[in-house]
């Protein structure tokens, strides 16, 4: 074989020495049309849920804006929700068929839900931090009665609803330890609802409006001794938007 192989180079070298130098004459010319690009394979084809186009348009700064699915904003209607889970039900079954996704999964579990823990902050002899377990979706809020007090829950998030759909997104205690603010939040969504706890009971003492909060709370005063309204100080606008509607009793509650 490497014989036969080696007769053919030869032979070859050998014709393109007695063919002679290419002239203008003799010379092909080299084609400098592009390849045609392969045709791409079509993919399967899926079944999408039909999303309805409507003919709405609006009038912004002079320019016509087109608008066919705003239908879709309004997620209360039976319409898009039916919408809604047709999609969600197309995305798991297509998630479903790739390959390695459990080994991937498994291994997001294992760097993922792990036990964590945060600094402590002293508020007058209690100390407040929150822990979650390997195990759990959400952090626990736990106190504790001085350094070597006790470990006791405050604030356990995975039991706010059977689903877990609600979620804590801050919580600020007094300065003395015996208030905590904190706010709540259905289905993670930016708007939440204020509240606020005994700690040495557990019990809630005050609940405000459900708004926009960037922060759950600020406490103003270092004794809990003041009423409440003159001593939280919470944040409860629109980012870049001032003012904004509020109960009457918010409005009471909230300064600045």
């Amino acid at each position: 074989m490497h014989k036969l192989r080696l007769t053919s180079f030869f032979a070859l070298a050998i014709s393109f020495a007695c063919a002679g130098p290419r002239t203008e004459e003799n010379a092909t010319p080299l084609s400098t049309a592009a390849a045609p690009s392969p045709v791409p394979t079509p993919g399967p084809t899926r079944a999408y849920p039909v999303a309805r186009a409507q003919a709405v348009a609006e009038q912004v700064f002079g320019q016509t804006v087109h608008d066919p699915y705003r239908w879709l904003e309004d997620v209360k209607s039976p319409e898009v929700q039916t919408w809604m889970d047709a999609e969600d039900k197309l995305a798991r079954a297509e998630l479903a068929k790739l390959p390695g996704r459990d080994a991937l999964a498994a291994r997001l579990r294992e760097v993922l839900y792990v036990e964590t823990v945060t600094p402590p902050t002293r508020r007058g002899n209690r100390f407040f931090y929150s822990r979650r377990r390997a195990d759990q979706e959400k952090a626990v809020i736990y106190f504790r009665e001085g350094e070597q007090g006790q470990e006791q829950v405050l604030i356990d998030p995975n039991a706010l609803s059977p689903d877990g759909s609600i979620s804590l997104h801050g919580y600020v205690a007094t300065l003395d330890g015996k208030l905590v603010a904190y706010s709540l939040h259905k289905n993670n969504a930016d708007y939440g609802t204020l509240h606020v706890m005994n700690v040495a009971t557990r019990t809630p003492l005050m609940r405000g409006c459900r708004r926009r909060i960037a922060l759950a709370s600020r406490w103003c005063a270092s004794t809990s001794s003041e009423p409440i309204r003159a001593r939280i100080r919470w944040f409860a606008r629109r980012p870049g938007i001032r003012g904004g509607s509020c109960s009457p009793a918010c409005r009471a509650m909230a300064i600045g």
